[in-house]
């Protein structure tokens, strides 16, 4: 089963991605199930699941703190109202659904970003927040080469946490371009995705752009649920990743702004 858990629509500030032009963009990239997850409102939730018929729609909303810090509510019923972390991420298991921590050290929206380089959070406040953070965006298409590499030395010494691939899709043609894969594996259950997501196995995938060789490619990683690091596959570890991603980047997009 592939999944992309962070997906925007034309409800986000900074999408004008219509519904049935997402759904159909995620059948051409083989996707099972895609979180909407806009920003501050939940508002396209139904609108892109009338358009679905093959493509699971997991409810969701990025959700901005007061702090700045970017959070992501899956398997919501109801937007979440506060704008305290501490409140959100209550808000958000009180519904039953999973915490996601979205590109954790872009500038600016990043929760490790404001823990380590903003120093927004001290020490017991990030424990606190740390401890109930459900899965990590471990790779973000589009994430700045710096980000990746912070990213991958922090899960390096945190291999409790569940990893997730994700495209952060503002656009159409970014869909799919970071996903996960969780082999044999195959349901349209909600609730047996939202364990499936915390434990089981998954192939990890995203898209890089190659300067050296001119040529878009496709990283791949595995990771043991929430039992242990990633483990080598095909050609990728955590590693190589670290040692090699400032080699990778991305082709240039027009955009008409930054994306969050």
């Amino acid at each position: 089963m592939k999944l992309d858990l962070h997906v925007h629509t034309g409800h986000s500030f900074d999408s004008s991605s219509e519904p049935a032009e997402i759904i159909r963009a995620a059948e051409a990239a083989g996707l099972d199930a895609i979180a909407i997850t806009d920003h501050d409102t939940m508002s396209a939730v139904g609108l892109v699941k009338k358009s679905s018929s093959k493509i699971t729609i997991i409810p969701g909303m990025e959700i901005t703190s007061i702090q700045g810090t970017h959070i992501i509510g899956l398997f919501l019923q109801n937007e979440i109202i506060s704008r305290d972390i501490f409140e959100m991420i209550d808000e958000v298991h009180a519904q039953d659904g999973l915490v996601l921590m979205p590109h954790p050290f872009r500038e600016g929206s990043g929760f490790l970003s404001h823990r380590f380089h903003e120093k927004i959070y001290d020490g017991d406040q990030f424990d606190k927040i740390l401890g109930q953070i459900d899965l990590v965006e471990a790779f973000t298409y589009g994430a700045d080469p710096e980000d990746m590499v912070d990213t991958g030395k922090f899960l390096a010494v945190h291999p409790e946490m569940a990893l997730c691939s994700g495209s952060n899709a503002h656009t159409i043609a970014d869909i799919g371009k970071a996903y996960f894969e969780i082999e044999e594996f195959d349901t349209n259950n909600l609730n047996e995705i939202k364990y499936a997501l915390l434990d089981a196995p998954r192939l990890l995938r995203y898209e890089a752009y190659s300067a050296e060789n001119d040529e878009t490619v496709v990283k791949t990683a595995r990771c043991e649920g929430r039992s242990g690091l990633l483990n080598k596959i095909v050609d990728a570890t955590l590693g190589p990743v670290m040692s090699s991603i400032k080699n990778l980047y991305r082709k240039p997009k027009n955009t008409d702004g930054d994306q969050s």
